[in-house]
């Protein structure tokens, strides 16, 4: 990197951090609750990165399991005044949480690019996921409805009310840092829940900025203690907020191995527990289909952030006429994709979030390769003028077609005897053993699936109140 570029792209993370308080290199806490951030948490002191550079962004002071305690008790506390708000009056305070982050979008955008690896539309995108739960949910504050049903008794009737859970939890993972959390608390606000926050310890310092438009917005008024974040582990802060019984609902995305650790959690003490996990996509692509329309949708699901979102395109599965013209053409895509800055508007594809996470992918290229896969396009590690750190390099490995099962009644080599298939080869194949035997018990919410395996979701029937309400017992 030429000292002219390294000094304006160090100018440039000067600016993104200072529009939220923050200093390059410098110190900031991970956790608050009551309505401020607190400087005395006592969990261990950890670095985030710039995933484009390894250069250390800043310092962060994360929750301790005592923290992460008090965190849920002010929440608590919270709730037993915030339940009594009226639902449309809990709405204008989302609406105006909508504003806030509609007001701070690109300066939002650009620091979840820096921290995250996320190209700049995609970042201005998720934002404006977020803007748009808060509008969706404007209108659900108004619509808590509850049955009436006819009694046996005369002169009565039922009346069915939705209640408010509590102080709900929020486990979230680096991809999207802040569109997934949001469509979990702005729903429960106008439930008449709090919020108790964990975010992925790879992008703190993006749910710090959301934290401050929390607190910015909500000073002075009912909702001014509702939020609460505790950055940290997932082996202490996670099973901290899953072992707490104040807690009764917990929403986490990450792994298969995250979910089926809160589903055990929660169910042990009859908590309730919404799930977003991994998945291992497949895209079926037939002799009659429309291929250019076929190679968009693969090349987006593909490419969209870095290929780290639970819904990325991990296989393809081609009808054999057209599997080694349609293969071509993926490749020959490939080949224009603009990898760089994700700050640079020109790029289409950012690195990795983490050194791990390119770890992971190298070990699933030699992996696929020791199973008989075939490297097509791609599989190394690149450096451009604008970088020192590896980028995630483009690739697809390609299987041989077979017209029967294994012997023993294994799997096939091939989905079926009449097709062929084209992998863009996404993060290390590992058996379920092996995941959980390297994560802790509650991971940072990694969207890392174990491949193999179904898409595992958990949710809730009635999508105005199901998530976060109840109806009262008797």
């Amino acid at each position: 990197m030429s000292t002219k570029i390294a000094s304006d792209r160090k100018m440039r993370v000067e600016e993104i951090l200072a529009a939220f308080g923050m200093k390059a290199g410098g110190t900031v806490t991970g956790v608050a609750y009551g309505g401020a951030f607190h400087d005395d948490a006592s969990g261990p002191l950890v670095e985030t990165r710039d995933p484009s550079t390894g250069d250390v962004l800043a310092h962060v002071r994360t929750a301790s399991p005592d923290d992460c305690r008090r965190a849920v008790t002010e929440a608590q506390e919270a709730f037993s005044r915030w339940r009594q708000v009226p639902a449309p009056h809990r709405g204008e305070i989302v609406r105006r949480l909508g504003d806030g982050f509609r007001a701070r979008k690109e300066e939002l955008a650009r620091l979840i690019s820096l921290e995250n690896g996320k190209i700049l539309s995609e970042a201005r995108g998720e934002v404006q996921e977020v803007i748009d739960i808060c509008d969706l949910a404007v209108g659900q504050s108004r619509q808590l409805f509850g049955r009436e049903i006819a009694s046996e008794r005369r002169d009565h009737r039922l009346v069915e009310q939705w209640h408010p859970l509590g102080a709900v939890g929020i486990i979230s993972a680096f991809n999207f840092p802040v569109a997934v959390p949001g469509w979990g608390w702005a729903l429960a606000l106008v439930c008449g829940d709090t919020i108790v926050w964990k975010p992925s310890s790879l992008t703190p310092l993006i749910s710090i900025a959301a934290q401050q438009i929390f607190h910015q917005v909500t000073a002075g008024t009912e909702a001014e203690r509702v939020f609460s974040l505790v950055i940290g582990g997932g082996s202490s802060i996670g099973e901290a907020l899953l072992a707490d019984e104040r807690v009764p609902l917990i929403q986490a995305t990450g792994s298969c191995a995250l979910g089926e650790r809160v589903s055990v959690a929660m169910a042990k003490r009859s908590g309730r527990a919404i799930l977003e996990l991994g998945g291992n996509n497949a895209v079926i692509v037939l002799a009659d289909a429309d291929l250019k329309l076929a190679l968009r949708a693969v090349v987006f699901g593909t490419v969209g952030t870095a290929g780290q979102r639970c819904t990325s395109t991990r296989r393809l599965i081609l009808q054999r006429p057209i599997a080694k013209r349609f293969l071509e053409q993926v490749v020959a895509a490939y080949k224009t994709i603009g990898i760089g800055d994700p700050l640079d508007d020109s790029t289409l594809m950012g690195p990795l979030v983490s050194r791990s996470a390119v770890d992971d992918y190298r070990q699933g290229l030699a992996e696929m390769q020791r199973q008989g896969g075939r490297l097509v396009y791609g599989g190394w590690r690149r450096r451009s003028p604008s970088t020192t750190r590896c980028r995630r390099a483009l690739a697809a490995a390609f299987s041989r077609p077979t017209s029967r099962p294994r012997s023993g009644g294994s799997r096939p080599s091939a989905p079926t005897a009449a097709s062929q298939t084209s992998t863009p080869a996404r993060r290390a194949p590992r058996s379920a053993a092996r995941s959980a035997a390297k994560r802790p018990p509650v991971a940072d919410a990694r969207p890392d699936p174990t491949p193999g395996r179904a898409t595992c979701a958990g949710r809730h029937a009635r999508s105005t109140t199901g998530v976060s309400c109840r109806l009262p017992k008797g």
